[in-house]
């Protein structure tokens, strides 16, 4: 309620007549990815990710799945996540769809395995996400958007010997990010977000004092297209680690 106005109000200010750019309003039907993700954890020996993944959209439906394997420790991560698309943007021109606005519900399935550190975290939860351009608000706020998304899950630790630890946890996320370019290529969008979950490779953020590991992690997000089929991704964030990842996509259908 008080970070985003803010950024906001700075963007209506600083942004140039008509904005800093337009959203897609085609989504592509396939998307994969292949990145490199650095992890420094001084709890942890692995550092350095192989991260591929794909995204498959049939009309309102969408899914997808990613995955972190450790180039230099026994670790793995692995994704799924099955989510439908209320409105917003899709892999169809809809005369509906004016900018990129969207609300989704989500189930996902994850599991991460510390195989070298003797244990694992299988997580099943349910997302609520959405976006808002906020061109609807103003017009001096046109190529800007704010993200929201709330959401429960259930994750079950096993220790090798020890038994199953089972726990819940809340996964809200919010964020402000802005549309790159009008039209032609490059083009893309960059957001900066809070994540409060931790079960990630970033965790909860430490600090000095009471309040350390209480807060989820902060982070800063982009994505540009060098053409009409492939890009470069890009998401740094820090809670109680710090992780970088980078990539590449390659698309397949999605027009404007």
């Amino acid at each position: 309620l008080l970070v985003i106005p803010a950024l906001a109000d700075i963007y209506g200010i600083l942004a140039p007549e008509g904005g800093t750019g337009s959203p897609l309003l085609v989504l592509p039907t396939l998307e994969t990815h292949l990145g490199l993700a650095y992890v420094h954890d001084p709890n942890f020996t692995y550092s350095t990710f192989l991260h591929p993944g794909f995204d498959l959209r049939v009309r309102s439906w969408r899914l997808s799945t990613h995955a972190y394997f450790a180039l230099d420790d026994a670790n793995t991560r692995g994704r799924a996540e099955l989510a439908y698309r209320f409105f917003g943007p899709e892999p169809r021109a809809l005369a509906g769809v004016k900018d990129g606005s969207f609300l989704d519900v989500e189930f996902a399935l994850t599991h991460h395995r510390y195989t070298s550190n003797g244990f694992s975290v299988t997580t099943g939860e349910l997302n609520v996400e959405g976006r808002l351009d906020l061109e609807r608000v103003g017009p001096t706020l046109r190529g800007s958007f704010a993200e929201l998304g709330l959401g429960i899950a259930y994750a079950a630790h096993r220790y090798g010997g020890f038994g199953t630890e089972v726990n819940d946890l809340l996964t809200p996320r919010f964020g402000f990010g802005m549309y790159m370019g009008h039209s032609g290529y490059p083009r893309g969008e960059l957001v900066a977000y809070y994540d409060h979950r931790h079960d990630g490779f970033a965790g909860g953020l430490k600090s000095r004092g009471l309040g350390s590991g209480i807060a989820g992690h902060f982070g800063l997000a982009g994505r540009v297209l060098a053409s009409r089929t492939w890009g470069l991704t890009f998401d740094a964030h820090v809670g109680s680690a710090y992780v970088g990842e980078l990539g590449a996509f390659v698309r397949y259908g999605g027009q404007r």
